[in-house]
């Protein structure tokens, strides 16, 4: 990965690459930011999350991959808002990007 990072959330898409989304990074801060991992370079997505969480769930239904829970930049204050970004044929768009839906 390009940023080292504890407590992130990872989902396989369709495509065969990871999406690895939020986490804690070596300065203790709790990123916003999602990479793609495997087949090839690991990519920095310019599509950050509207929400910084650590611990959090992420599921794909249908074109949609949603991003819940997990805690926030205070600690043990959980994050209420649900997150979700568009995938098309197993990848994300270079404009896509994450809005709240919950």
């Amino acid at each position: 990965m390009l940023l080292p990072r504890v407590h992130p959330s990872t989902l396989r898409l369709r495509s065969g690459r990871v999406l690895v989304t939020g986490g804690i990074t070596g300065g203790n801060s709790i990123c916003t930011s999602c990479e793609l991992v495997g087949n090839g370079p690991s990519e920095r997505l310019t599509c950050e999350l509207k929400h910084a969480r650590y611990s959090h769930s992420m599921v794909d239904v249908g074109e949609w991959v949603y991003v819940f829970g997990g805690m926030s930049s205070d600690i043990k204050k959980p994050v209420a808002a649900v997150e979700r970004i568009k995938v098309t044929d197993g990848s994300i768009a270079a404009d896509a990007s994450w809005e709240v839906v919950g």
